[in-house]
């Protein structure tokens, strides 16, 4: 098994797991209008939640199933940081307003780079695809954004309206930072956009529990949905992609038709993410539990816990670097 890098994002927010069930969640966003009759853009107020942050801790593992990972930096941060990766010699931070960039080796205090724009609201995940773009999941248009590294803005992707509701005619300009669209407004709640084979990239869609394929011109086909709560959803390799069924506490991996090819049942009532390390290990974020655990899917045993009780109240999102 090879060496590999681990971030992990750690939020402060204490959630009520009363509303992350999957009852709560399908009642909550059920109602066929609730896209109708809006509020202006320009009476939306900026995100609400400034009091809660996301700190990023880094750690190191041998590969050795019988060896816990070693901590090798603790990024205590000022905003919500949602999620990290690791990209060359450079850690990406990526907060719900803006994308800080730090040398791996820090130090952490200031961003050596820091990325933003008008849609640049609700971000939860960044990844680099193939053209070294930084791919942003943004929830509050939800959209993919996608950045140069110097920090323009290449492109934007929405989801199709024709699929899942149309709530505001956005321009470029529109600024979300400061006019926030809340989760109760937005039409899926994008929560992940991973690069896929041929250029695609995979995302996961909370509100309707829907993973979908922007192909590399943005067209979308949906592959499944229903899953509600669903988040993480990332390719597994051609034969076909998995996500965290985040109510249930399930590992479900599909065929590229949407085919269910296997599950995986964790006791967790909120399965915040998941990241698949080859060979069945998975790696899961269990929310509920405040803890990072490995699991043996194939064997059904689970290798080693971390607890995420000394960096934040719940757990979040995960990547992996292989050297």
């Amino acid at each position: 098994m090879s060496t590999h890098t681990f971030c992990f994002s750690h939020s402060s927010r204490r959630m009520d797991f009363t509303r992350a069930t999957l009852n709560f969640l399908t009642r909550r966003y059920a109602a066929p209008d609730r896209l109708r009759n809006l509020p202006p853009l320009a009476d939306l107020p900026s995100e609400h939640n400034p009091d809660f942050i996301g700190n990023i801790t880094i750690w190191d593992w041998s590969g050795n199933l019988t060896t816990l990972p070693v901590q090798r930096h603790f990024l205590a941060k000022t905003y919500k940081a949602q999620h990290a990766t690791i990209w060359r010699d450079k850690l990406l931070v990526c907060g719900t307003a803006f994308l800080e960039i730090y040398p791996l080796t820090g130090p952490f205090e200031k961003p050596e780079q820091v990325i933003t724009h008008p849609w640049f609201s609700g971000a939860h995940t960044v990844f680099v695809d193939e053209l070294g773009r930084f791919v942003v999941s943004c929830s509050a248009p939800d959209a993919l954004l996608f950045f140069r590294p110097d920090g323009t803005l290449a492109d934007a992707w929405r989801i199709p309206a024709a699929l899942y509701g149309r709530n505001y005619d956005l321009s470029r300009s529109d600024d979300l930072r400061a006019h926030y669209i809340g989760n109760d407004q937005q039409a899926g709640h994008i929560n992940c956009g991973a690069p896929a084979p041929d250029g695609c990239y995979l995302c996961s869609l909370l509100i309707p529990g829907a993973v979908g394929l922007f192909d590399r011109q943005g067209g979308y086909r949906e592959l499944t949905t229903g899953y509600v709560g669903c988040h993480g959803a990332r390719p597994l390799g051609p034969h076909g992609f998995y996500f965290s069924d985040s109510c249930n506490g399930l590992i479900v991996e599909m065929d590229w038709n949407g085919r269910v090819r296997r599950r995986f049942q964790l006791n967790s009532g909120w399965l915040h993410d998941v990241l698949h390390l080859g060979d069945g290990l998975y790696l899961c974020a269990l929310s509920d539990h405040n803890t990072i655990e490995l699991w043996d899917t194939i064997h059904g045993t689970m290798a080693w816990r971390l607890s995420g009780e000394s960096y934040g109240a719940t757990t979040q999102f995960i990547s992996a670097i292989t050297p």
